[in-house]
C-alpha cells in the first residue's frame, strides 16, 4: 500500500509542478514536498496518529484488525505515515525531469504539429522522462523496509519490522540475522527489477547493451 501510495502521489504531484512552473501551484508544491522530506516516518505516524485517530477518530488507533476493509482501514495511516517521505522524494525527481524534457526540441515540434499538450506529456514527454525517476522510484520503495522498523512498532503492527525490534531487545541474534538477510534479499531483487524495467520503458538501453 505504502508502495503504491509513493509511486501514483509522487508521480502526479511531479507532474502538476512541472506542468505549472513558475506559478503559485508550483510554488506550493516544492514547499509541501521540502517539509515531507525533511520529516522522519517515526515523526509523521506520530502526528497521523494524534490527528486522524485520536483527536477526529477517523481511523483505529492501533493494530492490523480484521481481514477485509478493516485490514484496509487499520493499514491506511501506517501506509501514509510510511509513504510519505518517499513522496516527497519521488516527486521532486520527476518535476525536475520532466520539467527538462518539456524544453527539449521534440515537445517543440510536436507542439508544432498540433498536437494536444497532454498528449505530449502522456504519450511522448513523460516516457522520455521517467529513466531517473524509475531509478529513485525503485530506490524508494527499497528504502520503505526501513520505515516499517519504526512505523510497526508505532503502531502497534505485528510484522517484520516489529518482529526485528523485539529480537534485538531479546537478544535473539538468529532471528536478527534472518530480518536483516531477508531486507537485504527484497533490496536487491528490487534493484534487479528496477534494471529489468530500463529495458521496457526505453528499448534503446537493451540495444547498447546488445551493441557494446
Amino acid at each position: 500500500m505504502a508502495a503504491t501510495i509513493v509511486v501514483v502521489g509522487g508521480l502526479i504531484i511531479g507532474m502538476a509542478g512541472a506542468l505549472n512552473q513558475g506559478r503559485a501551484v508550483d510554488a506550493a508544491l516544492s514547499v509541501v514536498t521540502l517539509t515531507l522530506a525533511a520529516i522522519s516516518p517515526y515523526i509523521s505516524a506520530i502526528v497521523l496518529l494524534s490527528v486522524f485517530a485520536v483527536s477526529l477518530q477517523w481511523f483505529p488507533l492501533l493494530g492490523s484488525g480484521e481481514p477485509g476493509w478493516d485490514r484496509w482501514n487499520h493499514l491506511a495511516l501506517p501506509s501514509i505515515a510510511l509513504a510519505l517521505p518517499s513522496i516527497a522524494l519521488v516527486a521532486r525527481t520527476t518535476r525536475a525531469s520532466l520539467a527538462r524534457t518539456m524544453e527539449a526540441e521534440f515537445v517543440e515540434v510536436l507542439e508544432s504539429r498540433g498536437f494536444s499538450r497532454r498528449r505530449i506529456v502522456l504519450r511522448h514527454a513523460l516516457r522520455n522522462a521517467f529513466m531517473p525517476v524509475l531509478t529513485i522510484g525503485g530506490l524508494a520503495v527499497s528504502f520503505l523496509i526501513v520505515g516499517t522498523i519504526f512505523v510497526e512498532y508505532t503502531f502497534g503492527l505485528a510484522g517484520l519490522g516489529s518482529l526485528l525490534v523485539n529480537a534485538v531487545q531479546t537478544r535473539d541474534y538468529p532471528v536478527v540475522q534472518g530480518v536483516v538477510l531477508l531486507f537485504v534479499t527484497v533490496f536487491i531483487v528490487s534493484s534487479a527489477l528496477v534494471d529489468l524495467l530500463y529495458t521496457v520503458v526505453d528499448p534503446r538501453v537493451s540495444h547498447d547493451r546488445n551493441s557494446s
